[in-house]
């Protein structure tokens, strides 16, 4: 007679169906990515992938169903590491929380909690607000090539809906001066308005050439989203990118539960929040009730050390990003600056054909488009400039914004196709997207929106419930209008 299984067998078995399942729809996915359907086919085929398998997953694994396809993945496992953690370096932790909430207001974070932090702390976070506004955003241009939202992947040396008395050099000056006022929440606040003034106008300006003439429909398909989802496989590669929101999730959700656990707060349960096999969200599970009765800077520092801890990663994935463009991947790739269309009306319409490859600027040698902006930067409103193409050499005038009209992308071609190049490339995208997401994670958790810690933030630290309540509506409808252009783009 057959032996019966013992229960470390059946354990085994328990664990590796799941396991075989997720790496079947992660398969199944990344053949819908890289079929030929259109994005809405493809959108529909994915989430019926992430249903299907997530229901055969959950249960296997008695995850908890929230909906249809979105469960929670929670236990103990975890809730160790965040115990260990928070009994070393308490004075990092609680530095880390503060210099999160500097960087989150600016200056403003004086008025906001100059009780709780001190002036030196204040001091050292706004020159980091300076350190990112110079060093660390320039650089988004680097990585947000591997994100696939329709003219979002290169300088947008145009502005097909709207021309603004202000040069480029002014906008900027203004939103580093708003940001050092503010910190990234009001940057992102700033950013958003502007956006959506954009494609409001932009809008309007269809509605016009609709009225008057035949519609002017590149109006509005040149428009480029503020907003969009990200979803592996289909904005984001599907393999690095589930690594980059996992390390994002467990970096964030983690943080809350250390400062927690410094304040005395106990930690329930550690777990995942899962569509299919997406990370969606992370959470560490703390006493709720325990937390709102800690005096405010506790408080604080609990809901600002996810902000925190993205925002440093940020710096982190930049650091080895860039060691990985400068020295590793010239030996294996090369890339090159394409333009992707011309906007009507613009110097470059009817001079550029689609599809040039951009060789200078100005004089200056083009490689990549991190190269071409920092050249770019000094072209001023109503001036001439330089530019050469593999299909000819141009000089163009540009408008009040200091554009010439052209939509520029970054196009990677590997020149030495082996594993190894694979594995570079691979850890490219990684870095590059846990960069680019640890950063804008870290800023959107800023919003005063229910869910997010800026919410928790300023119901701590606002009395008016007004402005809460107002600022909640910006967002919210900013949010949305810049979301748009994504909608009737796909």
């Amino acid at each position: 007679m057959p032996k019966p299984r013992s229960s470390s067998a059946k354990a085994s078995l328990d664990v590796k169906a799941p396991i075989l399942l997720a790496v079947i729809c992660a398969l199944t996915l990344y053949a819908i990515a890289i079929g030929s359907l259109g994005v809405v086919a493809k959108w529909g085929l994915a989430i019926l992938a992430l249903l299907a398998f997530g229901e055969l997953i959950r249960k296997r694994m008695n995850f908890t169903r929230v909906f249809y396809g979105i469960y929670l993945m929670g236990g103990k496992h975890g809730i160790g590491t965040i115990e260990r953690l928070s009994k070393s370096g308490q004075w990092f932790w609680k530095g880390l929380a503060d210099w999160g909430m500097v960087l989150g207001f600016g200056l403003l974070s004086y008025l906001m909690f100059r009780k709780d932090i001190s002036r030196r702390m204040i001091a050292f976070g706004i020159l980091s607000m300076l350190f990112f506004l110079v060093v660390v955003l320039p650089n988004l241009l680097a990585s947000i090539s591997f994100i696939n939202i329709p003219g979002l992947g290169g300088i947008q040396q145009q502005q097909p809906s709207v021309q603004l008395s202000l040069p480029v050099t002014a906008l900027q000056y203004a939103l580093y001066a708003i940001s050092i006022i503010g910190g990234f929440f009001l940057y992102l606040i700033a950013s958003m308005v502007y956006g959506a003034v954009v494609i409001l106008w932009g809008i309007a300006d269809f509605l016009i050439s609709a009225a008057n003439a035949a519609p002017n429909y590149s109006i509005l398909t040149n428009q480029v989203p503020g907003a969009a989802p990200i979803i592996p496989g289909i904005t984001i590669p599907i393999f690095s990118g589930v690594i980059a929101l996992a390390i994002i999730l467990v970096v964030h959700e983690f943080s809350h539960g250390v400062l927690a656990r410094i304040a005395g707060i106990k930690v329930k349960t550690v777990g995942l929040l899962l569509v299919g096999i997406v990370p969606l969200g992370a959470y560490v599970e703390p006493d709720e009730k325990a937390i709102l009765k800690l005096k405010k800077r506790e408080q604080n520092r609990i809901f600002s050390a996810g902000i925190a801890s993205n925002l440093l990663f940020s710096i982190v994935f930049l650091a080895l990003m860039l060691l990985v463009v400068l020295y590793v991947l010239p030996h294996f790739i090369s890339t090159a600056v394409v333009v992707s269309s011309t906007v009507p009306g613009s110097a470059a319409y009817n001079a550029i054909t689609p599809g040039s490859t951009v060789l200078k600027w100005n004089g200056h040698e083009i490689k990549n488009l991190s190269g071409l902006q920092q050249v770019a930067r000094n072209d001023t409103p109503y001036s001439n400039v330089s530019l050469v193409t593999d299909r000819g050499a141009f000089v163009l005038h540009t408008n009040s914004t200091g554009k010439i009209g052209v939509l520029l992308n970054q196009v990677t071609t590997i020149t030495r196709n082996s594993p190894v190049s694979a594995a570079v490339y691979f850890l490219y995208s990684l870095f590059a997207l846990s960069f680019l997401l640890n950063l804008f994670v870290g800023m959107f958790n800023l919003l005063p929106l229910p869910g997010l810690d800026g919410w928790r933030i300023f119901n701590a630290s606002i009395k008016s419930r007004n402005v809460i309540k107002w600022l909640m509506f910006l967002s919210i409808v900013c949010i949305a209008i810049n979301f748009l252009p994504w909608v009737w783009r796909i």
